[in-house]
């Protein structure tokens, strides 16, 4: 995937951290430890894209990233 500024590369790191961690109070503090501002669409992401698997999860992550305004 190509990133087209600094907060969409940070929010395909936040997906990774959210596949390690369950617990929203330590993903929110990782977010503002590395700065990355669109931490509410992160969250309404995961509720959305939670129950999606294979392709379609892939998807969903690239275009939430994609969203990210850089």
């Amino acid at each position: 995937m190509t990133y087209h500024g600094w907060q969409q590369y940070l929010a395909s790191v936040m997906l990774e951290v959210c596949s390690a961690i369950d617990e929203m109070d330590h993903i929110g503090r990782i977010a503002d430890l590395i700065g990355f501002l669109h931490v509410d669409e992160l969250f309404a992401h995961l509720r959305q894209s939670g129950t999606l698997q294979g392709e379609q999860w892939e998807t969903a992550q690239d275009e939430f990233v994609a969203g990210i305004s850089v």
